[in-house]
Order: C-alpha cells, then structure tokens, then sequence
C-alpha cells in the first residue's frame, strides 16, 4: 500500500509540473518554461538513486515550477546591469 501510494503521489508530483510547463509555453514564456524542464531534469537525474529520493526530487521540482510560475525569470534579469557611476572622480 505505501508503494502504491508513493506511485500516486509521484504521479500528480509529475503530472503537475508538466502542466505548468506547458502552461508557460503557451503564454509565450519561452525561457522560463526552458529553465522549468531543465531544472525538472536535473532535479530527477540527481535524485534518481533511490525511490524515495526521486519522490523527493520531483516534489522539489514540483514547488520550484509554483516559484517560476509566480516569479517569472526573464533572460534581461540574468545580464548584470553596468556599474557606472556619474559622480565618481578619479584622483589623478
């Protein structure tokens, strides 16, 4: 019965971040539905030595996509913006 349910539980963990994968896809988030399957994957590759790491792992993954879902991340905000400061004098 704990397996069963384990099954179940991984199942709606997986069924889950799908569906908001392909949600960003449809509303044009390109790179932030790109960074969502990447980051699934390397969550369930590092986590695949054991089932219940692999449980956890997707669980994981599942509350990662809730954050990019609501915080979406944009290729702009990873560029550093320049540090350039008008009012700084150079002592010569």
């Amino acid at each position: 019965m704990n397996s069963a349910l384990g099954f179940i539980v991984l199942g709606l963990a997986v069924s889950f971040n799908f569906i908001v994968i392909i949600r960003k896809y449809r509303l044009h988030r390109y790179f932030d539905s790109f960074l969502d399957c990447t980051i699934f994957t390397i969550i369930c590759f590092l986590f695949s030595g054991t089932y219940s790491a692999l449980v956890l792992g997707t669980i994981a993954s599942m509350f990662v996509s809730i954050y990019l879902y609501f915080n979406p991340v944009t290729f702009a905000s990873l560029i550093p913006e320049s540090d350039e400061d008008d009012d700084y004098d150079e002592d010569d």
